[in-house]
């Protein structure tokens, strides 16, 4: 079987990171449900300090 393409389904960090270096490749789509990135901002792999003092962490 020869696989020439690739399809994310999720446009956050680690889908858009995947579909960069799988596109040096192969053919990739990227499919997402939002119609803006980053919105909501749960969605967005971000790690700021709520999340941080939320898991435990005293770091500033």
């Amino acid at each position: 079987m020869n696989i020439n393409s690739a399809t994310i389904i999720g446009a956050g960090p680690s889908g858009l990171f995947l579909a960069k270096e799988l596109s040096k490749v192969l053919n990739v789509t990227v499919f997402e449900e939002d119609r803006m990135l980053g919105v909501p901002p749960h969605c967005t792999g971000l790690v700021n300090s709520d999340s941080l003092k939320a898991l435990g962490s005293h770091h500033q």
